[in-house]
């Protein structure tokens, strides 16, 4: 993990705490499957605690996987009496696999129902990035600098992939070329699926009515769309460091490959309008 990174991050997070604003962090299932699920989800409690204070945030946990998987019951267990928990179940699981792109867009209605939030968060539910990495992202819309905010681990940027591996590396960087290729807006993003993202709730709700995407690619669509209501997202350096067991989803870049033509046709041949404002 970069320390000088990391101390930034705490630092932004401290500005947040002090500001007593509330906000809502929204993860699903994917990759959890490489550690056991209880040290992901307390884990993640501690660090956003440990960042952030006990108060004026609430994690929530969607249940994107079959029912018969016990995700949601597992996530429940990991932390029984934390009121910070919030644990949502898709109510349509058809198929086998996580549906992060709608899980992500379904907690974060649920999240949105509090009128009161300042900003909401999609990360992912494991600690390959600290909780503390929020706190810069936060800190710009919360302050309104920004009406959304990635984090970007590309070192031009000053971010940080450690342990990713030669094969990791070689697919990053051939998924964020496709996507820079098949899509002009984005020629200027180089981590086009940043782990980190911070909304305001009016730029939350452009994803809402916008977006599309059950998978994984959620974050190209996500950006396309706030891109096109007007938004220019604020990017800040992560740390994101590979976890022992976790492969890249080579399985999935079939699905990528489409859903990037589909995007292209959406955004690029046909102009699709964004139904929402920022109010």
């Amino acid at each position: 993990m970069s320390e000088p990174l990391l101390c930034a991050a705490f630092e932004a997070a401290r500005w947040v705490a002090a500001r007593g604003a509330r906000f809502a962090v929204v993860a699903t299932s994917y990759d959890t499957g490489f550690e056991p699920l209880d040290r992901q989800v307390k884990g993640k409690l501690s660090q956003l605690e440990r960042a952030f204070g006990p108060d004026g945030w609430t994690l929530w946990v969607v249940d994107d996987l079959p029912a018969e998987l016990g995700f949601g019951d597992a996530v429940r267990s990991a932390a029984p009496l934390d009121p910070r928990l919030r644990v949502v179940s898709l109510p349509a699981k058809p198929r086998p696999g996580g549906l992060k792109g709608r899980g992500l867009v379904y907690g974060l209605a649920h999240a949105l129902r509090d009128n009161a939030l300042g900003a909401v968060a999609a990360v992912n539910l494991n600690l390959k990035v600290h909780a503390a990495f929020l706190g810069p992202g936060l800190r710009a819309v919360l302050s309104s600098a920004a009406a959304a905010a990635l984090g970007t681990r590309h070192r031009r940027e000053g971010g940080r992939a450690v342990g990713r591996g030669l094969l990791g590396e070689l697919k990053s960087r051939a998924f964020n070329a496709l996507t820079r290729a098949l899509l002009p807006p984005l020629r200027g993003y180089r981590d086009t699926n940043a782990p980190i993202k911070v909304l305001s709730p009016g730029a939350a709700r452009v994803v809402l009515q916008g977006a599309k995407i059950d998978g994984v690619t959620l974050d190209v669509e996500w950006l396309l769309l706030l891109l096109r209501a007007g938004v220019q997202p604020l990017r800040f350096p992560i740390a994101w460091e590979q976890r022992p067991g976790s492969h890249p989803p080579w399985h999935l870049a079939p699905a990528c490959a489409r859903d990037l033509l589909r995007l292209r046709a959406r955004f690029v041949h046909r102009h699709e309008e964004v139904p929402c404002s920022l109010a």
